[in-house]
């Protein structure tokens, strides 16, 4: 992102100085101003690409300064933020009805604010439109985690769309609120914490396109933060688990196997797409019970040996299955290797429990 010219209007100096420090490094010019009318003769003398104002000035509030610059020809076009000590639906509208692009709170961190200026900035710099009117751009300039709190903070109510590679999903918002998610065979919350994991790939959104569906009731917040927790819990188990191009088949035939009662319904419903043809990859990319619950059977499936690689799988990969030394039980005492956050747990019968469910 090119660096940007930003004037931050607020009457209390302090939190301009704490404010100007935490952006100081990500941006090119920042300018301060005490008031509006201060405010004013500064964007008359250099036009900043985003303003942002205490909605609270003496004088001339935020809102009236906002007005001011969105009737103004030489002046509508700069990015307004307005930061107030309480964010409701009402104050939401009101910052909508004079042209703000965004309403914060004064609680917010400097890390949301920054995410907010970059949002509204790529917005400005990617005025490409959808179908729908909405704004289209690419994950490497805002990943997912900003989109959804950039909606989350501007109680955006429409519909995201994202593409990386051969992969597609949506996201629908309402009022900010996640409220349902789709990608591949997954649904609701577990279709956003793949799509958290895309790195690359290009984003739409289209405003006011909504969906009768309500599957997530997780808050915004919250849905991060587990998507954020279950990414770095996958990347351990992917690690420690051979190729996911390898190609695994039952050691026994499926109906002897299904049958044991060791085996946990996540298992069970994974072992039935071993075939000897499809690879791990497309067994997790074409299921329903969410990336990290499969990798999770992937792993005790592999280590228990109840699924081996096929004839054709590489050496390394043959190699990579001993994940760790093989565990010995007495007769009738289930030993069931899990990955945790602290490595390898063993896991005596009253103490193991069926993978977590989302």
């Amino acid at each position: 992102m090119k660096k940007i010219n930003i004037l931050i209007v607020n009457q209390d100096q302090k939190s301009m100085a704490l404010l100007l420090s935490s952006l100081m490094g990500d941006w090119n010019t920042i300018r301060l101003a005490s008031n509006g009318i201060d405010a004013l003769q500064k964007i008359s003398e250099d036009i900043p690409d985003v303003v942002l104002a205490d909605i609270d000035l003496i004088g001339m509030s935020g809102a009236d300064l906002c007005n001011v610059l969105k009737s103004s020809e030489d002046f509508r076009k700069i990015r307004i933020i307005l930061i107030a000590t309480h964010v409701d639906e009402y104050a939401k509208i009101h910052c909508s009805e004079v042209g703000a692009q965004a309403l914060l709170s004064k609680d917010q961190s400097p890390e949301d604010i920054i995410t907010q200026i970059k949002a509204v900035v790529h917005e400005q710099q990617n005025p490409e439109l959808d179908e729908f009117g909405g704004l289209t751009g690419y994950l490497a300039q805002m990943n997912l985690v900003e989109l959804v709190q950039s909606m989350d903070m501007n109680a955006k109510t429409g519909r995201l769309s994202l593409q990386s590679e051969e992969q597609r999903g949506t996201i629908f918002f309402e009022r900010g609120k996640v409220v349902d998610a789709q990608t591949g065979q997954l649904r609701g919350d577990r279709a956003v914490f793949r799509m958290l994991s895309w790195e690359e790939g290009s984003f739409s959104f289209a405003n006011g396109i909504t969906t009768p569906e309500k599957r997530v009731l997780m808050k915004a917040q919250s849905l991060v933060l587990e998507g954020l927790r279950q990414y770095d819990e996958k990347k351990r188990l992917i690690e420690d688990l051979p190729d996911l191009r390898s190609v695994f088949k039952p050691a026994q035939p499926l109906s002897h196997l299904i049958q044991d009662s060791q085996l946990d319904r996540y298992e069970k419903q994974i072992l039935i797409q071993f075939r000897g043809t499809k690879t791990l990859q497309k067994i997790l990319e074409r299921n329903e019970i969410g990336d990290l619950e499969t990798l999770q059977a992937f792993y005790s499936l592999i280590k228990r040996k109840i699924v081996i690689p096929d004839e054709d799988c590489d050496e390394q990969s043959r190699a990579r299955m001993n994940i760790a030394p093989e565990k010995t039980s007495q007769p009738g005492q289930k030993i069931k290797t899990s990955q945790g956050f602290f490595g390898n747990v063993d896991e005596q019968p009253d103490q193991a429990d069926d993978h977590k469910k989302s």
